[in-house]
């Protein structure tokens, strides 16, 4: 059987799986129809491009996150720009210069038009700086009649002074103050940087976290040296990357009620495969559609499909967490026991191999 042949047993033209495996699961109590969720970034901002994933068959979206340092640049942008105005007659003022056109209130707009405008569940993401701050989007988010809502806890330290320990619970304060403030399932988006993020899992869950995400991407510094200048540096994933989700998610499956779904390093069917082995319900991803090409979720639902069928799995809670560390005879693959063993067979090889 040729692709195109094989591909159309399993995807219809509305980009609805249909081959034989059944591809519904379920994130922080949303009904998804398969496990690939658009991660937020600049795409997952813009709707015409989202509705074209929409017909690919992305099961939800996470609309591009929303940063108070951002809507707090655009509020002083604006307010330079009115002052600029000051001493001129009304009729000589810009009519596009509005306060209501910046700030949080045209973020919410945008991400109420996704909602209304989309079939698939939308998830909004924010990233606040105060407490108060935190609180006032949420609320206003919440109104839009999103789904849910991922709160990046992201945090660059600036100081020397403040303690891991005082940014944790701050951070564990903001996700229990959102958690009173809104009714739909709240998921945290975490950092790798914790020293402990099984600990810290265990901290938001008790806050209130229905879900997770594993992990937060972040852009790094980089600098010119030709020109002796810091750059942006282009900070895509890698099929490498999603190693250190994995162990976590098979570590945490089972031993939390909250849902972890599975980010970086997501870019072929076979990533997927893993995440879900390992117990996550779903993935993010982004990185795969800068790399590869827009319709990238018809791959992956494709390949997803060809392996469930290959190996008998006619739905997803079949195999979702089958190798997860509590279900392992040997759980010792999730401990560092397992990278001492590696070592000692790659001794032996090198061994064996100069005695020839």
């Amino acid at each position: 059987m040729n692709f195109s042949k094989m591909y159309n047993r399993y995807i219809n033209k509305k980009g609805e799986v249909v081959g034989v495996a059944n591809l519904k699961t379920s994130y922080m109590g949303i009904e998804l129809k398969n496990p690939i969720i658009m991660g937020a970034s600049t795409l997952s901002g813009n709707l015409d491009f989202v509705k074209k994933q929409e017909k690919n068959g992305i099961a939800a979206v996470v609309y591009k996150t929303i940063f108070e340092k951002d809507i707090q640049l655009e509020n002083l942008e604006v307010s330079e720009e009115l002052n600029e105005y000051e001493e001129r007659n009304a009729e000589m003022i810009n009519p596009s210069s509005k306060i209501d056109d910046f700030g949080p209130e045209s973020h919410i707009l945008k991400l109420k038009e996704f909602k209304e405008n989309l079939s698939i569940p939308v998830i909004a993401s924010l990233n606040a700086i105060n407490k108060s701050s935190w609180i006032e989007y949420a609320k206003k988010i919440e109104e839009t009649g999103v789904d849910a809502m991922e709160i990046n806890l992201f945090y660059s330290p600036e100081s020397f002074e403040k303690t891991s320990c005082e940014i944790e619970k701050e951070q564990v304060d903001i996700l229990r103050e959102v958690r009173k403030t809104v009714k739909i399932p709240v998921s945290v988006k975490l950092s790798p940087y914790y020293t402990n993020c099984l600990n810290m899992i265990k901290q938001f869950q008790e806050a209130g976290a229905d879900g997770f995400l594993l992990f937060n991407k972040f852009i790094e510094p980089e600098i010119d040296v030709e020109n002796e200048k810091f750059k942006i540096q282009w900070n895509i994933s890698h099929l490498d990357e999603n190693s250190h989700s994995l162990k976590f998610i098979g570590t945490s499956f089972k031993n939390i009620e909250a849902d972890i779904c599975a980010g970086t390093g997501i870019i072929t069917s076979d990533d997927i495969i893993k995440m879900i082995l390992v117990g996550a319900p779903a993935v993010q991803i982004v990185s795969a559609f800068y790399k590869d090409n827009e319709d990238v979720v018809q791959e992956l639902l494709l390949g997803l499909s060809q392996w469930m069928d290959k190996n008998n799995y006619d739905s997803i809670s079949k195999f979702r967490g089958k190798l997860a560390k509590c279900n392992l005879a040997n759980p010792y693959s999730y401990n560092i026991a397992q990278y001492l063993d590696i070592l000692k067979d790659s001794t032996e090889i090198l061994n064996e191999h100069h005695t020839i």
